[in-house]
């Protein structure tokens, strides 16, 4: 009820205030309907990136999407963005798809549509009132809703890019990519770049750091959801959620809650958490 009761002004707001709305809108088991999606996404597409990232989920679901008019607007926005042309890639006609990917292995960032998402629904809803049960659904509704924006990707990478058997210039590339990804302020791309680096691993010193970052990233998510679950969540999580991603959100609410940002020397993914 009351997120419900934000809707209406967020409904007559900018195209990224309507996508919210119509997030908000849903039952977290729902997904985003996706002609809806698309002519919301589609005017802004150009200048904003979680429209455009919105835009280009959509539009392979839709045979009426102008696939050359999204192409043609997100182009300039996308240069430097390995995630917005990779999902760019696979819209375009096979002639096109080697000048992509090339664009894709020499991008800069790795711009990432579940964070994006998140930051989104937590501006829109930051008017709801502080009470811990309000917040509690709050960030329930969020992180359910931000999902459907998270690695879509990730086929297209992974169809590209296969297990590493030899050093080549292609598998070069991939590596690069995976990089990006595994340096992202979020913990579900920074997993999965993680372990497709382990995966395109070139000798076993490479798999151990790669097996090493990922155990680390499962620390601060298993050893967080134990922290929040006692009860800890604050406004500062939140907030740090919203403007640095949940890598840091988690890793700041380790620090306050007294707990390590690296796991105990023994400590492997599954294992309980001291303290918790």
């Amino acid at each position: 009820q009351a997120i419900a009761r934000l809707l209406p002004l967020l409904e007559t707001g900018s195209p990224a205030q309507r996508l919210a709305a119509h997030w908000l809108a849903l039952d977290h088991r729902q997904a985003l309907d996706p002609a809806a999606a698309l002519a919301i996404s589609l005017p802004g597409a150009g200048q904003d990136p979680l429209l455009a990232h919105i835009a280009l989920i959509n539009c392979p679901q839709l045979p009426e999407c102008p696939r050359a008019e999204l192409l043609a607007v997100t182009e300039a926005l996308a240069a430097g963005d390995a995630n917005l042309q990779l999902m760019r890639l696979a819209l375009s006609p096979a002639a096109d798809q080697p000048a992509l990917w090339e664009a894709v292995s020499q991008a800069e960032r790795f711009g990432d549509g579940h964070q994006l998402a998140l930051a989104l629904l937590l501006r829109s809803t930051e008017p709801l009132p502080a009470t811990q049960a309000v917040q509690q659904l709050r960030l329930q509704s969020v992180t359910g809703q931000a999902a459907a924006a998270a690695m879509p990707s990730l086929r297209a990478f992974a169809q590209r890019c296969p297990v590493a058997v030899e050093v080549t210039a292609h598998v070069l590339q991939c590596r690069r990519v995976a990089a990006l990804m595994a340096d992202s302020p979020a913990l579900l791309t920074a997993g999965l770049g993680t372990g497709l680096m382990g995966r395109l691993a070139l000798d076993p010193a490479q798999r151990a750091y790669w097996a090493g970052r990922y155990r680390q990233l499962q620390w601060l998510t298993q050893a967080g959801n134990a922290v929040l679950a006692a009860g800890h969540q604050d406004a500062r999580f939140v907030q740090d959620w919203s403007q640095l991603g949940d890598r840091q959100a988690y890793a700041n609410l380790l620090q306050r809650a007294g707990l390590p940002a690296q796991p105990p020397a023994r400590w492997q993914p599954g294992m309980p958490i001291p303290g918790y």
